[in-house]
């Protein structure tokens, strides 16, 4: 069995080998009781943890153990879930992802694992959660919240960054195939425009590049008081970014429409019904009501050379660009999104059904009422409040 695991012994130190027995005896704050035996998935297969004091926090903050770590299957990794391309599943109730990392995604994390803890354990913010981080033989890989409930039907689904690379990865209830446009491409007769009239232009692509324009035009409307506080998040998510000099970072954004008169005659299931129940921006306008589910996801990106290189290519390119540096970006996602939150809309809550045993008016109701020594009876009925003759104290012959 492997003796090394990882810790959480600050942003620049995070892996150490564990100490031999002799050297157990020693004080050394951070690796007493530590174990190697760390397992993941469901057939607890030992891995390397990284930071995992820290993100320890988080998962108490969440009231999450580690035997949770073993409610997903490696098995059930696909391609193209995660970002680039990276492999991805979700645990079996789909409360969390384990996502495949890059090298480059590892490294930032390690550098600021310290500041997105501190980040995450805070109630008001709109950043996913990371619960873990560990390596796996050759994989790495980061486990973090799910901000969409599994089971339910989408309406819209879009992934916002505040630029020309907003999309809507579903549309109308629809998953939305993407089209990228990609300069190994450029010699698609279609590459140069996004005319439906041409004869060659992808029905796909056609479907992809509306969801975009809806995804980059379209208003997000909350209640008035839900606006108000998802434009302060959202503010105050990208000054936190800001400080740690990450960009290309996104803003989940999904609702659920329903019928409000399905909803107030109980005619949807009880998997909608708990939705209600449970999700913090529920809304309703024009007899639609909408659940809404936000989380801002893909925070690791420095910016290097590679996106500099990548900004000088996309000069020409449709603004406003996403490859901006840090600053810029956390001004652009701030600015741009925060003016797309609106109010109007009215808030919604799901009536709890309250059931009599006995149904029927109640004809009476006694109440006993006590003024200093002296008590009364007050009978409440549909004519009104009427007082009766006060009770006489007993006397000390009438007294058992």
């Amino acid at each position: 069995m492997s003796n090394i695991t990882s810790l959480g012994l600050g942003s620049n130190t995070t892996e150490r080998t564990l100490p031999t027995q002799m050297e157990a005896t020693q004080p050394d704050k951070g690796l007493l009781d530590r174990k190697s035996d760390l397992t993941v998935g469901d057939k607890k297969e030992q891995a390397e943890f990284c930071n995992d004091d820290d993100w320890d926090k988080v998962r108490r903050h969440c009231k999450l153990g580690l035997g949770f770590l073993n409610n997903f299957s490696f098995d059930g990794f696909s391609e193209g879930g995660g970002k680039g391309g990276s492999l991805m599943t979700r645990s079996f109730d789909g409360s969390f992802l384990v996502k495949e990392m890059s090298r480059g995604d590892h490294e930032s994390l390690l550098r600021h694992t310290t500041a997105l803890v501190k980040k995450m354990i805070e109630n008001d913010t709109l950043i996913v959660r990371i619960y873990a981080h560990f390596k796996k033989g050759q994989g790495i890989y980061v486990v973090m919240a799910n901000c969409l409930p599994m089971g339910l039907k989408f309406t819209l689904l879009l992934d916002l960054k505040g630029c020309r690379d907003d999309k809507a990865m579903i549309l109308n209830g629809e998953k939305v195939p993407a089209i990228h446009k990609r300069c190994f491409s450029c010699l698609q007769c279609w590459y140069c425009c996004d005319m439906e009239c041409c004869p060659c232009y992808p029905e796909e692509r056609k479907v992809y590049y509306k969801g975009k324009v809806k995804a980059f035009t379209c208003d997000i409307v909350f209640t008035d008081q839900q606006a108000d506080d998802i434009k302060k998040l959202i503010h105050c998510d990208a000054e936190f970014f800001r400080e740690l000099q990450t960009m290309d970072y996104s803003l989940l954004v999904a609702y659920i429409e329903l019928n409000e008169e399905d909803v107030k005659q109980g005619k949807i299931s009880e998997e909608y019904k708990e939705a209600i129940r449970t999700c913090k921006y529920a809304s309703v306008q024009d007899g639609t009501v909408r659940l809404y589910y936000l989380g801002i996801i893909d925070f690791l990106q420095d910016w290097n050379c590679k996106k500099d290189i990548a900004r000088c290519i996309k000069v020409c390119a449709p603004k406003p660009l996403s490859t901006i540096p840090p600053s810029l970006y956390a001004d652009q996602f701030d600015s741009n999104l925060g003016s797309r939150i609106k109010g109007g809309a009215k808030e919604f809550k799901l009536v709890a059904e309250v059931k009599s045993e006995q149904p029927g008016p109640i004809d009476a109701v006694e109440i006993e009422i006590t003024v200093g020594d002296r008590k009364s009876e007050v009978v409440e009925d549909e004519d009104g409040v009427k007082p009766t003759e006060p009770k006489e104290k007993p006397t000390a012959e009438q007294k058992p």
